[in-house]
């Protein structure tokens, strides 16, 4: 992600940046999101508390 993170920053064209944000960066949140919520399953709320949306 760091990879991709780089180059998309290196791009000037605002819009292309954000494609390139949208299609070689985003990708890598949706596998982090998959782990981070199979971790909240295993780890108890007293040792991982989540912050509480109003």
């Amino acid at each position: 992600m760091t990879e991709e993170r780089k180059k998309a920053n290196a791009i000037d064209d605002a819009d292309k940046r954000a494609e390139a944000y949208c299609h070689k960066v985003k990708p890598y949140f949706e596998q982090i999101r998959y782990h981070c919520d199979k971790l909240e399953l295993l780890v108890d709320d007293e040792l991982w508390p989540l912050t509480q949306v109003p």
